[in-house]
Parts: structure tokens; sequence; C-alpha cells
């Protein structure tokens, strides 16, 4: 008990032991007068509390009882749970359709819970989407390519055409199929097959999260993420719009998120809100999820403000969300 009490007076005790050794000494007199003096003696070692020691001795009984008061304050201290600086709440976000009154609800466009019903099948044996492709064959100014919805394609979508670094051509999408598409010439005569033809970043970047969105839906948030951050990587190097990347780094961070990573989610999503229009749906499905980070982390007013600020940008059965995010942290204070 000697040594326990000497690694007190020099502050070498866990909260544990500190616990203990205070537990011990309301059942023992002896053990409390002593750990009291112990008490009074590491006080004396700090300058502020020095003072003469016919002082001390005056007022001995007055620190005797102030010592038993401080021993169990400090036993009810080191009793009591231990509680985080920054307290985030055992709430989880969720996403629309599995949420309930006392949930947060995120946004993001393409993503379902695995409650919902699904209505296309995974196709596993479907190639990645490319970024480009080339003519396969070109008649009487029309054009078929290797390249379709997987894509990002879409009719009436412009694709520039590329012999070496050279732009040689522009194709106007006719027909899209799911991997291959007809065109027609709307610049460059001497187009020929095998000449490169090039995808939008943007048109690229949407077709990359639909493969997110299905992984997601499937049932496979881990390859969802995975997919998610090699599409932001692809972006990010492509030079992609920022509007459309706004998209893919709320995608991220909303997935991020389900999965208690907030960290991380936080850092996209403010870059997204910096990088969308504030007129743009996806700028409200970000403030949104601004207002849920805040919220989760027990902020109530930034995250009414968030959530203020998605209404802007909403409408329909999002802006429903919203307001019912908003209207349970004014009801929660």
């Amino acid at each position: 008990m000697t040594d326990r009490i000497d690694r007190y007076v020099r502050g070498e005790l866990s909260p544990e032991e500190a616990r203990a050794l205070a537990q011990a000494s309301l059942e023992s007199p002896a053990l409390f007068d002593e750990l009291t003096d112990a008490a009074l003696a590491k006080a004396a070692l700090n300058p502020r509390t020095v003072r003469a020691a016919s002082v001390i001795r005056t007022w001995r009984r007055t620190a005797v009882i102030a010592g038993g008061l401080a021993a169990a304050a400090a036993f009810a201290f080191f009793s009591l749970p231990h509680r985080p600086s920054t307290r985030e709440s055992n709430v989880k976000p969720v996403l629309e359709l599995s949420s309930n009154a006392g949930q947060p609800v995120l946004l993001a466009s393409g993503l379902h819970p695995a409650s919902a019903p699904v209505f296309r099948g995974d196709e596993p044996d479907s190639r990645a989407p490319q970024a480009a492709g080339s003519i396969v064959s070109i008649e009487d100014g029309r054009a078929n390519i290797n390249l379709g919805s997987l894509d990002g394609l879409a009719k009436g979508g412009e694709l520039h055409v590329f012999r070496g670094s050279d732009a040689v051509g522009r194709l106007q999408v006719t027909t899209v199929f799911r991997d291959r598409a007809r065109t027609s010439v709307i610049e460059g005569k001497q187009l020929r097959p095998k000449d490169e033809v090039r995808v939008d970043g943007a048109d690229h970047m949407s077709a990359l999260l639909e493969q997110v969105d299905a992984a997601f839906n499937r049932g496979d948030p881990d390859a969802a993420i995975e997919l998610a951050e090699a599409a932001v990587r692809w972006g990010e190097s492509a030079a992609v719009s920022p509007g459309a990347m706004a998209v893919s780094w709320n995608q991220l961070a909303v997935l991020q998120m389900l999965r208690g990573e907030y960290g991380g989610a936080e850092s996209l999503l403010y870059r997204a809100a910096s990088a969308a229009s504030k007129t743009d749906p996806v700028y409200g499905q970000i403030q949104n999820n601004l207002g849920v980070l805040a919220e989760l982390r027990g902020d109530r007013d930034k995250a009414a403000a968030s959530y203020d600020d998605a209404l802007g940008a909403n409408s329909g059965d999002q802006r429903q969300i919203v307001e019912r995010n908003l209207a349970r942290v004014r009801g929660s204070r």
C-alpha cells in the first residue's frame, strides 16, 4: 500500500489504480489519514501552495478536511465514465428509404439502402467504363465506334476525334447501345477507322459513378468505396470540371459517413461545397450532408445552418428530407 501512495505522490498511478486507492481509503480511516498527508505533501511541492510551516500547522485541521473532500472528489471523478472532448452521437446516418424520425438522412443521387427494390440486376461480366475508344468503321458521313452507354455516352452528345496528339474531327452520337454507338460526322473529312475517340470528362465521370451506385446497391459498400476513390483520383488527374467533381466528392463522402468515417468525409464535403454552384441540386445535397455531420458531432446550431442552406437548392422529395432533418435538430435543443 505504501508503494501505491508513493506512486500517487509522484503522479504515476493509472486512473484505474487511483480509483481503487480512493475506494480503499473510504473503508480504512488509517489509509484515509495517510492518503490525506500524502496529498498535502504533494500540494506543498507546488510553488503556488507553499506556505510557512507554522501556517500549515495552524490550518492543519482545515487542510485535513479539505484533503478529505479532495479525496472524495477524486473518487467521484475517477468513478465517472470517460467523456471525450469532442462528443459524437451514437446515432448513425442513413439513406432516405431506411430512415426513421430519429436518424439524420444523407443525400446522394443513385445510392439506395439495402432494403430498396433492385430494378436492374448486377452484371459482373461487364467491363469498366472507358475514357477513350476508336472508330470501328466509317461510311457516308457516319461512324460506328466501340463506346456506348456504359462509357457515359448519350444521344446527342459530342465526341472529339484524335489521330495521335492531333484533333482531327468531331462526332455527334445518334444511336447508343451498351458498349457501342453510331455517330454522324460534324467536323473532319478525313476520318478513318482506328482514329481515337475521347469521351468528355464529365460524361466519363458519370459512368464511373454509375458503377459506384451499382456496387453499393447490390450490397457491396466496400467495393463501392474503392470504385468511388478510383473515380475521384481519375477526375482530379484528368482536370474534370468542378461541378462533376463536386458530385463525386459528395458521393464518396456519403459512403464514408455510412461507414462511420467522418474525418475524411468532412474535407470532401467542403471541397464539394466550394466547387458546386449554389443553384445546383448537388449543392443542396452537400449542405444537407454537412448538416448531418455537424448533428452527429452534437453541434445543432451548425447543423441547422447547413440544413437551411440546403433548402435553397433542393426541391421535391429531397426538400422534404432536409426539412425533416432541420425540424429534428431544432426540436432537440
